[in-house]
């Protein structure tokens, strides 16, 4: 007889091998010729190390975002870029699951089991959601990450931790 934990236990393994497959799709994209918006981060944090400045309008992905992002890609910059990519897709991947983690907890109450209606709901949302989460991954997008902290932000001012909320701001 199977255990009452199968459907927790499968989601989770099915949830790992998408995120693997997204994190090595983003490497690959990260590799080829023209990279994709994640080596524009890279070349940011390496203008950043030299103290130039990250915004070339010549460059084939151009470098919106402010300075100080471009500082806190720095350390990624000095790995090679596959190990950067992966590093920046398992972040996102965390960033998700966190948010998706707390905001699950704030509508549902705390409760932490399943129920089929639950599941039923998280099919229906990943069949919506899948394409815009794709495309983070394979473009190496900040979008997950930015999620993730705006998700930390109010986790932090729910438990009244404003010096913490500010950092996450």
């Amino acid at each position: 007889m199977a255990s009452p934990d199968w459907p927790k236990r499968s989601g989770i393994a099915f949830g790992l091998v998408a995120f693997a497959v997204l994190i090595a799709q983003a490497c690959r994209k990260a590799l080829r010729e023209h990279g994709n918006d994640f080596t524009c981060y890279l070349d940011s944090g390496t203008a950043a190390l030299a103290g130039t400045s990250p915004y070339d309008p010549d460059a084939y992905f151009e470098f919106l975002y402010s300075p100080f992002f471009a500082m806190l890609m720095a350390p990624l910059s000095v790995v090679p870029a596959a190990v950067a990519a992966a590093i920046w897709g398992l972040l996102s991947a965390i960033a998700l699951v966190f948010a998706i983690r707390w905001i699950r907890a704030r509508t549902l109450g705390g409760v932490r089991t399943l129920a089929r209606q639950d599941a039923a709901l998280l099919a229906l949302l990943v069949a919506i959601g899948f394409r815009i989460v794709h495309a983070n991954f394979a473009n190496g997008q900040a979008n997950l990450i930015m999620v993730g902290m705006a998700v930390a932000f109010l986790r932090s001012l729910q438990l009244g931790r404003d010096r913490s909320a500010g950092f996450w701001l």
